[in-house]
């Protein structure tokens, strides 16, 4: 009998451990309940920005590529219109319309109706080889557009915006455009398959559509770059610092693509988006091939005088470094102040930059 209680006695658990116990066990279904919301969340964080974007393509249709499209407002001459008007000469002549071409791209936009849902959308991008297809935003500055979609609706997929610093009208000679990396390939997900799929072998061309012009660029740079290099110097002008800068872009390629000469009207645009590493970034730059800008002053909605140089004078060409400072997003964007003019002598093939402190935060794992 003695033994019999001594047996019962010893399988009574310790109160303490039986308390340590259940709470591990209560702490053990908390994150289990916390991980699956966290799952849920970003799910369908992740569909509500592929559903925006795809109800956004709505506004997009195919159309014939490769050819120029004149846009002639009246080819009625200067001497008929003086007859039929009863004016002068001169007022006829300065009334007749001239064409503006608009170069054909793959696909068109509806660009008035997307202006009614957001008024900061400045062109569309469309990168065939990758089926890439989003409109693109030019804010007054790199955070709001960092987590927000097209729509202005708090998202982690964000939009594809130019940076703040950069015109809005793909004018610049190198103008950025950040988009973050996500993880189920929407945004700027796929861009890095261009290098490890070759991608680019299907095709190298980048379109930008505006409501004035639009735009095709070829690739001429794929490559990983840290996030303090000089792919994120802008500039105000050309001269030979913007021309060996293109060069050194060109020359730090991991793919066979194309070479170019450069001139000083050359107008790059440099794609950037995060890798897994946070001190890196994944970056494709492409040269503009096709597309004249469009005249001063003029609109797709009114009619075409006389075209000018679009701004590309080679004149005040001072470099704005934003290589350096950077924001908590996971992908690289700039916020420093103007540099100073490095002040070259003439034939120095060399581009002065300043790289500024890195402040990296943790961003979101699923984009950059």
């Amino acid at each position: 009998m003695a033994n019999k209680k001594k047996r019962k006695k010893s399988r009574r658990r310790n109160p303490t451990v039986s308390f340590l116990l259940t709470l591990g066990i209560v702490i053990c279904l908390c994150v289990m309940g916390y991980s699956a919301y966290q799952l849920i969340t970003t799910a369908l964080a992740y569909r509500a920005g592929r559903e925006e974007y795809d109800s956004l393509r709505e506004f997009t249709t195919e159309a014939g590529a490769g050819s120029a499209d004149t846009s002639e407002a009246d080819s009625t001459s200067a001497e008929e219109a003086g007859a039929d008007s009863g004016k002068d000469i001169s007022a006829a002549i300065s009334a007749k319309k001239l064409p503006f071409e608009k170069l054909k791209a793959p696909i068109s936009v509806d660009f008035d109706s997307l202006k009614k849902i957001n008024e900061d959308i400045v062109g569309w991008l469309y990168i065939p080889s990758l089926d890439i297809s989003y409109p693109v935003v030019h804010g007054t500055d790199d955070d709001y557009y960092l987590h927000r979609t097209f729509a202005r609706k708090d998202n982690f997929a964000g939009s594809i915006f130019i940076e703040a610093k950069n015109h809005g009208d793909f004018q610049d000679p190198n103008t950025i455009i950040y988009g973050h990396n996500m993880n189920d390939g929407s945004m700027f997900g796929k861009l890095s398959r261009l290098t490890s799929e070759e991608k680019y072998q299907d095709d190298p061309n980048i379109w930008i559509l505006t409501p004035d012009q639009n735009y095709q660029y070829e690739m001429f740079s794929l490559h990983v770059t840290k996030v303090d290099s000089s792919v994120y110097t802008l500039f105000t002008g050309t001269d030979h610092r913007f021309i060996s800068w293109a060069l050194d872009m060109q020359s730090q390629s991991k793919a066979e693509l194309k070479e170019h000469r450069f001139s000083l009207d050359s107008r790059v645009i440099s794609l950037s988006t995060c890798t897994t590493d946070s001190s890196t970034r994944y970056v494709v730059q492409a040269v503009r091939v096709k597309g004249d800008p469009p005249p001063e002053g003029w609109k797709a909605d009114q009619d075409t005088d006389t075209a000018d140089d679009g701004g590309n004078s080679p004149e005040n060409t001072d470099t704005v470094d934003i290589s350096g400072d950077y924001d908590t997003a996971d992908f690289v964007r700039a916020e420093s102040e103007d540099a100073e003019n490095s002040g070259d002598a003439a034939g120095t093939d060399v581009i002065t930059t300043e790289s500024g402190n890195t402040d990296q935060g943790d961003g979101e794992t699923a984009a950059g």
